[in-house]
């Protein structure tokens, strides 16, 4: 028994149903559904874990991440016995404290002290134990001014505080916590990690630890598990795991930024700092139907069905996989029985898929979703690859719903019962136009004795007058390659074009950097004494050695009549885009040091916070 691992846990799956309808909750509680034959689906299945491994050996510290939704607190309240898995098993070894909400376990009316007494008692401890364990709980939460206050006046983190001290000092075997020590203070996060690795070492506490904070995590746990779609993605050393799951954060960052840049590159960026909302997503409908719109005689197992773009991967769904039917995610299936043609998950070569076949569905098509950045898909040229072992007898095809119609994409070839990729491009009349404005053709303006500047606007960002008009603004990497994401000290690059539609007398071009939080961190300009005329310019500004924070930044540029260096302002705009684009500067230290740490350079010698060169390209 003593060799025994702490938990044990094998194909684990937990399913929800998901109700179409209020009243279907109460009829299915009362079993009556059995007696109403004719409804065959009144929910949808739902997995939020399933077939999910796990072995924890005993005084193992572990960490658990993954986005929010993953599966990570389902999995660990069935640990701890709050919830009861669907399938598959749980073996538990132990006496198991667990942290898994805030203000789970305590009174509000109660003071802290009243609720310290309540819990332990609550555990099985004597009085004589209690007054023992009272005072080092109190000292620990340093909470010795507010431990007569009612627990309903405490803020979040002394809350987070006396739970934390309070589940600790009866030495548990098994501890679970979860993220609730992410309302604390940072000097009191570093006692819990300290005290957790004093339980592991001292009396082999098993510790099951979830948070965001990729440093705390690397700091305390011997091993990392990346849950991701109610499954282990990824389990190995806290370096290679965080490593692999802040690459994949970063992507998801990067088409975000994708997005923001080319909504702002086609005039119609509002707010930079604002949330991104539904009214900027794109549900893009894809399905597959039978040639001739008839059920399928056979069965047709999908594993995968991918979006790309010109830049590379979007979005994916695996059909069969737990959370297939999340539409939080970016891509999902819709698997209502009533309507659509996906099966029930099946195990195909040690993977669940679902199967396009005759469920009954109304529709007779089996249809998935994405959810894409509206101004990245109507800017941008798409593939669709479906993953897929498609049997003879039925021809399935692929189809895209244009907002109007369904168009045909092509026909899946059969496979035999071997696994097959296809892909096809988007067709374009499944594309919103773009409506990139186009700078005006200079001959259409007077290009001698021109009338004093009119300032206008396209937008809230973009500005222009009948002397010019910037055409585009990008971020490159040393490859030349567009790059949203950059490493601190690596070189950055701002591609700027110009349009000049009338001459232009002495003039300068200015770039300003800002933060999110509207903080200018640079402004410089270069003079052009010798002013421009008609045509298309380009320059290039090369930030060869930022000395920047780890953020995310956003760049301004214009063209300028006069500029003082005295209190960098700018009397006349001949164009400017405002806070036009964004990057951003993400540190990769993995390993004794926790991600996000920032290392700061010395400034170059003239003061200056960046070394700017400037090149111009005719």
């Amino acid at each position: 028994m003593t060799n025994a691992p702490a938990i044990e846990i094998t194909d684990l799956g937990k399913m929800y149903k998901l109700y179409r309808w209020a009243p279907d909750r109460v009829i299915d509680a009362f079993g009556l559904n059995r007696l109403m034959f004719w409804r065959k689906t009144y929910y949808q299945a739902f997995w939020a874990v399933r077939g999910l491994d796990l072995s924890v050996r005993r005084g193992e510290r572990l960490g658990i991440i993954g986005r929010n939704g993953a599966g990570k607190s389902t999995l660990l309240k069935i640990i701890a016995g709050n919830v009861s898995p669907s399938e598959g098993s749980v073996k538990v070894n132990g006496r198991i404290q667990a942290l898994l909400e805030l203000g789970t376990g305590f009174h509000p009316e109660f003071t802290g002290r009243q609720n310290i007494r309540a819990s332990l008692a609550y555990q099985g401890f004597s009085p004589a134990q209690i007054r023992e364990k009272e005072e080092e709980i109190i000292d620990f939460a340093e909470l010795e001014s507010f431990i007569e206050q009612p627990i309903k006046t405490y803020s979040a983190g002394m809350h987070a505080r006396l739970a934390f001290s309070t589940a600790t000092s009866i030495e548990p075997d098994i501890l679970i916590i979860d993220e609730v020590l992410g309302a604390g203070d940072a000097y009191f996060a570093g006692k819990c990690l300290e005290r957790m690795r004093k339980l592991t070492e001292k009396w082999g506490a098993t510790v099951l630890f979830v948070s965001h904070d990729l440093g705390s995590v690397q700091r305390l746990c011997e091993r990392v598990v990346w849950i991701d779609r109610g499954q282990v993605l990824k389990d190995g050393s806290p370096v290679e795991v965080t490593k692999a799951y802040y690459a994949s954060i970063l992507e998801q960052e990067n088409l975000r930024l994708r997005a923001r840049n080319a909504r702002i590159a086609r005039g119609q960026a509002k707010s930079l700092v604002e949330r991104e909302t539904a009214e900027h997503v794109k549900e893009v409908l894809i399905r597959l139907v039978v040639d001739g719109s008839e059920p399928p005689k056979q069965r047709h197992p999908v594993k995968r069905i991918e979006l790309r773009d010109k830049d590379g991967f979007l979005a994916a769904v695996e059909p069969g996989t737990p959370m297939d039917n999340d539409t939080a995610h970016a891509a999902y299936i819709l698997a209502d029985k009533a309507f659509a043609l996906w099966g029930d998950p099946v195990l195909l070569s040690g993977q669940r898929v679902r199967c396009f076949e005759n469920t009954g569905g109304r529709y007779g098509h089996a249809p998935c979703a994405f959810a894409v950045p509206v101004h990245l898909w109507e800017t941008g040229a798409f593939t669709l690859a479906i993953e897929h072992a498609v049997e003879p007898g039925d021809n399935v095809a692929v189809e895209i719903f244009d907002g109007q119609a369904y168009l045909r994409m092509g026909l899946l070839t059969s496979s035999s019962g071997e696994w097959r990729v296809e892909q096809w491009p988007l067709p374009h009349s499944a594309l919103a136009k773009s409506d990139l404005i186009e700078a005006s053709d200079p001959k259409d303006h007077e290009t001698t004795n021109p009338s004093p500047i009119v300032q206008s606007q396209k937008d809230g960002d973009r500005f222009y007058t009948e002397y010019a008009e910037f055409v585009s603004i990008k971020v490159r990497g040393s490859t030349g390659d567009n790059q949203v994401f950059f490493i601190p000290g690596e070189p950055i690059t701002l591609a700027v074009e110009v349009d000049i539609l009338a001459p232009i007398p002495q003039c300068g071009f200015v770039l300003t950097l800002y933060t999110l939080t509207n903080v200018v961190i640079g402004n410089f300009f270069w003079p052009i004494p010798e002013g421009l005329e008609p045509g298309r310019r380009a320059w290039e500004v090369i930030i060869e050695n930022p000395n920047l924070r780890q953020n995310e930044y956003l760049v301004s540029c214009g063209l300028i009549q006069e500029h003082s260096t005295i209190s960098n302002e700018t009397t006349v705009f001949f164009c400017r885009w405002n806070r036009a684009l964004s990057f951003r500067i993400e540190e990769e230290v993995v390993g004794s040091f926790p991600i996000g740490l920032v290392r700061l350079q010395s400034n170059p010698p003239d003061g200056s916070p960046l070394e700017v060169h400037r090149q111009e390209i005719i």
